[in-house]
């Protein structure tokens, strides 16, 4: 996680589609890209994603193309195609997603259940959900082929009155706007059933058309007849005044909105034919992001963003699994990756001096402005980001309610830190954390590795090394690892005999330098490797495992995910996203409540005692209360309980709810506050191809007590 500054312009990473159920690989154009609609043209035209200037002509899907009529709403196909709403002719038509050829109706204008389709949308299970406007409907056809599937939100359920836009809310409800009745419906996101009028008419809304749930959770909604954009409260839909003005940046007669991967929203003008940009945390105008007229653009309808896809050579047993995804761009220098238990990711814009958040939606926000260039982050125990301050030369934990920041590590025997930039948070809810020096000498004082222990005591635990940069602990806390910047390409390997006590460091080659790393849960490093823009996979016993490339120099990674198994990447102006087998090793987690620990660890002993009010190990506190060490032996008569039995020399540890789930496996000589676990190193790489019963020699009379750390699906 290198800190110091650097100037690089943007390359243009290569564009790969995957066709599922096909072998083929297609490739794309070279960027990114905005499509819009044109009502009046009939077509589909695409500028670039960065700076809303043509690609190539301009034109995607030409003029009339399959009896393109009216075009509306757009999407991205499971195939990786292009759909798009054929109002004029009641019709869904598919295009080829790398260069916009009519392949087929996907949804034929005889029909019979479409009268004037606008919005479309691919769901998670299985469906393609069609707003039908003159018939006051929502429609559900199979995703696969397009079969009816039935109609989802009847004919006028709830007074809706000319369905326009949709949005799925964090609630799982769909939201509807009426372009006729001037308000929004709510219906059940499950069956369609009516629930409640979210916005009545009469309000703040005339004419709406496009609809969407920010980074804030709350829904914005293009008022067309008004000239802006109206927020309302996510959860009681109150009306927050509008975001964008009536008029401002000239808007008229705007139809759609989109939120795009820089976080800023973006919104079509019908009537002056262009697609205005707007600051995605205050809603001032910024640009004419598509000039009017370009690539003879009229009458923009609606927008879609598609991001980059690149494609990395798959490692068995680790992954990736599909495309590499670049969710985010158009930053300076990302940085410092860490994910929160709910699946929302973190990450710093060094230069920029931001922490942003990408929400499980994909949504981007500013969490923390103003950051005196933080770099490296991680969650600690009490669910407060820690961070390495750079500027401020200190290490902070921001509280996550009210971002205050609590300086935790300030000074080292009187002197300064140079530069804090890479940590890892330990069980005991210490920090260690690297200080290198990228604007002075090689070797020196402050080419070190510090740790600052949950009571404030800060020690230098290695000294007089070469731009000591990532760092990262083993899955037992047993081995820190720290990545060296300097002149040769060093991987530290230092054994961790207690909280912040290490021993004599072992030095490792690597074929590149590295940056900043993580550690899966069998033990696996990934290593940042800017200058060949690749993460290196590397074994606990130091074999290469393979390379997984990206279209800039990455900087960071982390596990994340509310599965743990989505690897998120900063890699200088972008965040990239991709699903892996791999399940990431998840450090200084702590469960808020008992229920939330009974949630993520499930634990057993095979001493007799397993009640929760028994205490097996003897330290005055029941199973109950020691779940803050992340076990509890259930009782036999839960379903959740892990069995173990012992056959010879094996302890055979089984549970069923693990099966077609990610987990781990970990055992301790005692169950304690402070009891240091273990992982089982015997189990097959895939996490979620496991049997449910695993086995562990141990000697027969060893005591040990296990727990499960499982994984949401």
């Amino acid at each position: 996680m290198a800190h110091q500054k650097i100037n690089q312009t943007n390359g243009h990473p290569r564009w790969l589609i995957w066709l599922i159920g096909s072998a083929m690989l297609i490739e794309t154009a070279a960027r990114a890209e905005l499509f819009v609609a044109s009502f009046s043209g009939n077509r589909i035209h695409r500028y670039s994603e960065t700076n809303g200037t043509t690609i190539g002509t301009g034109i995607f899907v030409a003029a009339g193309s399959g009896g393109l009529n009216l075009p509306h709403g757009m999407a991205i196909g499971p195939d990786g195609n292009l759909y798009v709403a054929s109002a004029g002719n009641d019709a869904v038509l598919r295009y080829n997603g790398t260069n916009g050829v009519f392949i087929n109706e996907f949804i034929t204008p005889t029909n019979g259940f479409l009268d004037y389709p606008v919005w479309l949308e691919f769901r998670s299970d299985g469906f393609l959900y069609v707003s039908s406007q003159l018939n006051n409907s929502i429609v559900r056809f199979h995703a696969a082929n397009g079969a009816f599937a039935g109609v989802f939100v009847t004919n006028g359920s709830g007074g809706l009155n000319g369905p326009s836009g949709m949005a799925w809310g964090p609630d799982g409800h769909l939201y509807v706007t009426g372009r006729f009745g001037h308000h929004v419906k709510k219906y059940d996101g499950t069956n369609g059933a009516f629930l409640s009028t979210v916005v009545e008419s009469g309000g703040p809304l005339a004419t709406p058309f496009g609809i969407k749930f920010g980074p804030d959770g709350h829904f914005y909604v293009v008022s067309g007849n008004s000239n802006a954009v109206a927020r309302f409260h996510g959860q009681t839909g109150a009306y927050l005044g509008n975001f964008v003005a009536a008029g401002s940046g000239g808007l008229s007669l705007p139809i759609d909105l989109v939120f795009g991967p820089n976080g800023d929203l973006y919104v079509a003008s019908f009537n002056n034919n262009k697609v205005a940009r707007f600051n995605g945390g205050t809603g001032a105008y910024v640009s004419d992001f598509v000039a009017a007229g370009a690539g003879s653009l009229g009458t923009p309808n609606f927008l879609l963003f598609r991001a980059a896809r690149t494609f990395s050579t798959n490692i068995s047993g680790i992954g990736p699994l599909g495309p590499v995804e670049q969710r985010h761009l158009g930053l300076t220098f990302t940085e410092g990756p860490a994910a929160d238990a709910l699946g929302n990711v973190y990450f710093t814009d060094v230069q920029a001096n931001r922490i942003y958040k990408s929400d499980t939606r994909g949504l981007l926000s500013v969490f923390f402005p103003n950051s005196s260039a933080c770099n490296g982050l991680m969650f600690d125990q009490a669910g407060r980001l820690i961070a390495c301050q750079r500027d401020q030369r200190r290490i902070i934990a921001i509280d996550m309610a009210t971002t205050n920041v609590t300086p935790l590590a300030t000074s080292f025997m009187g002197g300064q830190f140079t530069g804090p930039n890479d940590l890892v948070v330990d069980g005991s809810g210490g920090v260690y954390f690297t200080d290198p020096n990228y604007s002075g000498g090689q070797i020196g004082f402050t080419q070190s590795v510090y740790y600052v222990s949950a009571a404030g005591v800060v020690s230098q635990v290695a000294s007089n090394l070469s731009r000591p940069n990532g760092v990262i602990l083993s899955t037992d806390e047993r081995t820190l690892f720290v990545v060296l910047a300097g002149a040769a390409a060093r991987l530290m390997s230092y054994p961790v005999f207690g909280p912040g006590l290490l021993g004599a460091g072992v030095t490792n080659s690597i074929p590149q330098t590295g940056d900043g790393l993580t550690i899966d849960t069998q033990g696996n490093l990934y290593l940042c490797q800017p200058n060949v823009n690749q993460i290196l996979v590397r074994s606990p016993a130091g074999v290469s495992l393979g390379r997984i490339t990206f279209p800039e120099a990455p900087a960071n990674c982390t596990f994340g995910g509310k599965d743990m198994k989505t690897l998120f990447v900063t890699a200088r102006t972008s965040l990239y996203v991709c699903r892996m087998e791999a399940t990431g090793h998840r450090f200084a987690w702590n469960p808020a409540t008992y229920l939330d620990f009974q949630r993520k660890f499930f634990g057993t002993t095979n001493a007799p005692s397993s009640t929760r009010a028994d205490d097996p190990d003897g330290d005055g506190s029941s199973n109950e209360l020691e779940y803050l060490t992340r076990t509890h032996p259930l009782s036999a008569g839960e379903a959740w309980r892990i069995g173990v039995s012992n056959a010879g020399s094996t302890a055979s540890i089984s549970f069923a709810q693990a099966a077609g789930r990610g987990f781990e496996v970990q055992h301790s000589p005692l169950l304690a506050v402070g009891a240091i676990w273990h992982p089982l190193t015997n189990l097959p790489a895939s996490t979620t191809n496991r049997a449910a019963v695993v086995g562990d020699p141990i000697d027969t009379g060893t005591n040990r007590f296990y727990r499960v750390r499982v994984f949401e699906p």
